[in-house]
């Protein structure tokens, strides 16, 4: 029991740890469009009671100037399971001490961001993301709202967490994921002006 436990003790404190909280002046809020889904004010914060979740994503990464971007953030904190909303202070997370992966020593830096989204469409991120439409808020049948924040580099804690609002989290918008289709007509959009711009010169 006590070698178990002295092992425990090596493991949090042999990875680097963040506060997984955010403050009132970083809540996270609908975007216009988001929020007329949602059926209520525009710019509102996320409401709480597990109606949407919060993940912290995290890239090994000392360097400042290596931004991973979006694609080489994993959700693989300790424990990653999201965070929900709180009720009191809407807008606002407390998932608490989170460890990184052995990737990162204590006092080390790496990247982190914060993904939301709304819990009806699934248990992750991801999943919530690649959901189909369906009759969500006010009968009205959508996809998912969810929200990706910036990218930051801050120096892990040690032992308890370093917080993600002074390591350089910045509050941001969730939006309704767009139907397949309208991506698609921005992408052969974007491939028209390609092919005009060749043209041109």
């Amino acid at each position: 029991m006590a070698v178990a436990s002295v092992l425990a003790s090596f493991n949090s404190y042999g990875q680097g740890v963040v506060a997984f909280v955010n403050s009132s002046g970083t809540r996270v809020r609908f975007s216009d469009s988001a929020a007329a889904a949602y059926g209520t004010t525009n710019g509102a914060p996320l409401p709480g009671g597990g109606a949407f979740l919060a993940g912290l994503y995290y890239a090994a990464g000392e360097d400042p100037g290596m931004d991973p971007g979006d694609l080489g953030m994993l959700n693989t904190m300790s424990p990653n399971t999201g965070a929900p909303f709180s009720s009191l202070s809407p807008g606002t997370f407390n998932g608490g001490n989170r460890t990184t992966p052995a990737t990162t020593a204590p006092g080390a830096r790496a990247w982190f961001q914060v993904r939301v989204w709304e819990a009806a469409f699934g248990s992750t991120y991801e999943q919530a993301f690649n959901a189909p439409a369906m009759s969500a808020t006010g009968g009205q049948v959508r996809k998912a709202i969810v929200g990706i924040g910036n990218r930051f580099n801050m120096v892990t804690g040690v032992g308890t967490g370093g917080s993600i609002v002074s390591g350089g989290f910045q509050p941001f918008a969730a939006n309704v994921v767009p139907e397949p289709s309208i991506i698609a007509l921005a992408v052969v959009g974007m491939a028209g002006l390609l092919v005009i711009r060749r043209r041109r010169s």
